[in-house]
């Protein structure tokens, strides 16, 4: 009876023994399924798009080159030009709490003088409003001259030098010209990745990166963030595409608890919770179909943190815009966001008006586009009174073109007209008018 109790005993502490030592199976993460399943996201920080320095810390894009950064003091040149390397050499810089007086007051020590300054407002891309700032003209040792933009951006001072050997009217066109091509996204108080190859972007208000994943610290518990691209021709639309990643997620042991309807940079996106009964996490699943791509944004937090969580997926969805630093995807060219000029040609053939459109990119050259779905409007206009007018949408430059199909965009005059006439065109987000004489 001792020995089979000793050997009862040994046997018992053989299979606990084995019971620690042999590995059991872990749940299945979202993340790990997403990863397993997607491509990776293009959120991967990029320094230059084409001829475009994106600053993600700041949420600026700007047509500088990026310089490291290797003093945490102010003001901090974040992008520049080297000196003699343009007729007009620029420097973006934070300023810091100071303001432009960090760059002014080291200029003025070196024997720099004020010419005066005025009030400066300018709209740059994806910030949808207004500006305001001030520039100041200088006057800097050996000959040069100088201007200082300065401005304000989510409770962060920015100022933009200009220098130039030449003569100081050089100085106002090249400022206007980097002020009016600058991508500035509105309330970029954390971190600003690009998405989906660089067409959009987002603002992450106290989140960090970590490769290609971000997190937040929200009262001591971590908060993740993963963002997935998927090619459009994987899907048929967004459903087909949500179907599947929740019949995946289901499988996984990964239940729905919560969804809605968002808008994601103006289209139609979808908003989920899933969680794994009793894992003590959950998550939200930022889904819509963008130029580019169909994008998954996986958000992870305590069960504790559900309402948190909820916020931040809300916020993303709203932060996403259109900044257009992708490159061309075939020989039409950019996206219509490249457009900063649309200028309208027009003739008449017997009672017909014909008419077509070229369009200019930021530094008045000739620029092509192709994007679907951009509505156009003309009308024909004599005394204020509107005579014929037609509208309809386009999915790129060339439908536009003087010389492609410009009977079909005819304007047939039902009444003979004659005389000085307006034709005022809209393409876009771009408007414009050129006058003709008909006889």
């Amino acid at each position: 009876m001792r020995r089979f109790l000793l050997a009862f005993a040994v046997l018992v502490g053989l299979c606990a023994a084995l019971w620690w030592l042999v590995p059991r199976p872990v749940p299945v993460r979202a993340e790990q399924l997403l990863e397993q399943w997607l491509a990776d996201a293009a959120t991967a920080q990029v320094e230059m798009r084409g001829d475009v320095c994106w600053l993600e810390d700041y949420g600026i894009g700007i047509r500088l080159t990026p310089v490291p950064v290797v003093s945490s003091d102010f003001p901090r040149l974040l992008a520049g030009e080297a000196a003699g390397s343009a007729a007009v050499t620029a420097g973006l810089y934070d300023c810091g709490p100071e303001g432009a007086r960090a760059v002014l007051a080291p200029l003025e020590a070196g024997g720099a003088k004020s010419q005066g300054s005025i009030e400066y407002v300018f709209s740059p891309r994806a910030h949808g409003g207004d500006i305001r700032g001030r520039s100041t003209a200088l006057q800097l040792p050996q000959g040069q001259s100088g201007m200082l933009l300065e401005w304000s951006v989510a409770g962060r001072n920015f100022g933009l030098l200009l220098r130039t050997d030449g003569a100081s009217a050089l100085l106002g066109p090249r400022r206007d010209q980097l002020a009016r091509e600058m991508i500035v996204l509105p309330g970029a108080a954390g971190v600003c990745p690009l998405l989906l190859d660089g067409r959009y972007a987002c603002v992450l208000p106290g989140w960090r990166r970590a490769g290609n994943r971000f997190f937040a610290d929200d009262g001591g518990r971590w908060l993740g963030l993963r963002v997935f691209t998927v090619a459009l021709g994987d899907y048929a639309d967004l459903a087909a595409l949500q179907l599947e990643l929740e019949g995946r997620l289901n499988r996984a042991g990964f239940m729905r608890s919560d969804g809605k309807r968002v808008t994601v940079a103006g289209e139609n996106g979808f908003l989920a919770e899933y969680h794994v009964r009793g894992e003590g996490f959950v998550q939200r699943i930022l889904y819509a179909r963008l130029d580019g791509g169909y994008l998954v944004a996986l958000l992870q937090a305590p069960y504790e943190r559900r309402e948190q969580l909820a916020a931040h997926a809300e916020l993303l969805a709203q932060t996403i815009r259109r900044v257009d630093l992708a490159p061309p995807g075939d020989a039409f060219g950019a996206f219509f966001g490249r457009v900063r000029a649309v200028r309208c040609v027009a003739w008449q053939d017997g009672r017909r008006v014909l008419w077509g459109a070229l369009f200019d990119d930021g530094r008045q050259q000739p620029v092509t586009w192709r994007q679907e779905g951009i509505e156009w409007q003309i009308q024909l206009t004599q005394g204020g009174m509107v005579v014929e007018d037609r509208g309809g949408v386009c999915s790129s430059s060339r439908e536009l073109n003087p010389l492609v199909d410009s009977e079909q965009r005819a304007l047939t005059m039902r009444a003979p007209v004659t005389g000085d006439v307006e034709l005022i065109l809209r393409v876009g987000t771009e408007k414009t008018t050129t006058r003709l004489t008909l006889r």
